[in-house]
């Protein structure tokens, strides 16, 4: 038969183990929240970025469209005043406005697809770090029950 000051010193240093390995979870799991926080922060800074962005390139290619009509139609006005030289003018105009355009695009799937890649590594790391700490839960459990 056991000795009960042992027996109360047993229970008391496998309860001393429980609260340490439920303090070191819980300041994990803080860690995790203070580390997701800051994501969500620079996820949400990129966001506004690439919003930014985004209306920026609208702005600037609503601008170009504009010269664009403006220089086409004075184009046609030389045109019809006899002007070959007015429809190679708006040829050459359009096709600058094309690869304008098409640079900003370029530009913006760019930032979106690095935008999707640093959310997909995030949300990987969170995951493993969730995991290890399901793991380190279920092995205090399982130490606090055996003692």
């Amino acid at each position: 038969m056991m000795n009960p000051i042992a027996g109360k010193a047993l229970i008391g240093g496998a309860l001393a183990a429980a609260l340490g390995g439920w303090y070191y979870q819980s300041s994990q799991v803080g860690s995790v929240r203070q580390e997701l926080a800051r994501t969500q922060v620079k996820m949400d800074q990129l966001q506004g970025q690439v919003q930014t962005s985004a209306a920026a390139a609208k702005s600037e290619v609503n601008e170009t469209l504009a010269r664009m009509n403006a220089q086409v139609e004075k184009a046609r006005e030389e045109a019809r005043a006899g002007s070959n030289r007015a429809q190679v003018l708006a040829k050459n105009q359009t096709g600058k406005v094309l690869t304008t355009l098409s640079a900003k695009n370029a530009e913006l799937t760019q930032q979106l697809d690095q935008f999707k890649k640093d959310n997909e590594e995030k949300s990987t790391q969170l995951d493993q770090a969730l995991n290890g700490i399901k793991t380190d839960v279920g092995g205090v459990r399982t130490d606090c029950g055996h003692h």
